[in-house]
This record gives C-alpha cells, sequence and structure tokens, in this order.
C-alpha cells in the first residue's frame, strides 16, 4: 500500500497501491470509473436514457448539468485508445505517424501530440512545449497503451503522415 487519499468531490478516501515504479488508485465499486460520481447516483438517469429523453431532463431532476450527464453516459471509464481500437496483438500496425498540432489549454500554449496509422487515431497526448523531452514524454501514451496488448511492440518505421492529420 502506498497510501491514502480524499476526494473533496466524493467526500470518500480512496486507496493507492504501489506495484514496481507505478502508483495504482483503487476506488470503491461504489464509484464510477472515473470517479464523476457514485453508482448509485448515476443509475437512474442511465436507466431513463435507455428510453431516450434530452440530457436537459436528468438535469433538472437530478442536479449537476447536461453536459455531466452525457459525459458519464459516454465516456464511464478512461479507456486506452489504443486498447479500445486495437484488441489483438497481431493487429498493432507496423507503420505509424505521428505529428504535433499547437493548441492552448485555458489560455496556456501546448501542443497536441498525435500517433495515427491506417486512417486511425491510436494515441494522443498534451505536451507542455515543443521541447524534445516534453514531446517525447507525451508519445509514450501511444507507446504504454500499445505495450499494454504487446509489452515487446514496436513498431517497423513512424514518421510524419502524409497530408494534415488535423
Amino acid at each position: 500500500m502506498k497510501d491514502r487519499r480524499f476526494s473533496g468531490k466524493l467526500l470518500i478516501t480512496v486507496r493507492r497501491i504501489k506495484i514496481g515504479n507505478h502508483s495504482y488508485t483503487i476506488h470503491p465499486s461504489f464509484v464510477m470509473p472515473c470517479m464523476t460520481a457514485m453508482t448509485d447516483d448515476t443509475e437512474p438517469v442511465l436507466f431513463l436514457r435507455k428510453f431516450d429523453i434530452p440530457f436537459r431532463a436528468p438535469a433538472r431532476v437530478f442536479g449537476k448539468d447536461h453536459m455531466h450527464w452525457q459525459r458519464t453516459e459516454r465516456s464511464p471509464g478512461r479507456n486506452s485508445i489504443v486498447g479500445t481500437t486495437v484488441r489483438y496483438p497481431e493487429n498493432l500496425p507496423g507503420h505509424i505517424g505521428a505529428d504535433e498540432k499547437h493548441s492552448s489549454v485555458r489560455g496556456d500554449k501546448c501542443y497536441v501530440a498525435a500517433t495515427v496509422a491506417e486512417e486511425c487515431v491510436m494515441g494522443v497526448s498534451v505536451a507542455g512545449d515543443a521541447g524534445e523531452e516534453s514531446l517525447e514524454e507525451a508519445y509514450k501514451v501511444f507507446r504504454e497503451e500499445a505495450r499494454n496488448i504487446d509489452p515487446e511492440y514496436s513498431p517497423k518505421t513512424a514518421g510524419k503522415p502524409p497530408g494534415r492529420l488535423f
């Protein structure tokens, strides 16, 4: 066990464990995967959404705003992009493309590092600057997700994709 942290948003204590050099957050089963809400609070809204009610209805009845309920339905957990796109190691791409786009987060300039292959986005991460170390750290997201599927994965070629990425 590494430590305990208090979630001010959900008012619960969560535990963290350390395995090797990595730390993992362990949260109870009554909390949504992204720790956005309690499952008991979310269940009635997700049930009503089966009947195609607009998101503004649960926002009015259960609180929060309509975007909270839309995000809860559309992405209940933060999944690996590679893991949800490629399920079998033999389907990992041999050739990938990588490029960065200038953007901003809350008014601060940043760079979006994207990895693509075969007309599919394979990984996206944000780098604080265009320096080699910062971009290398951002591109590691793709590498780590791909290595969760195949620990020995290494693309044959990597380069700038043809045409515009964004």
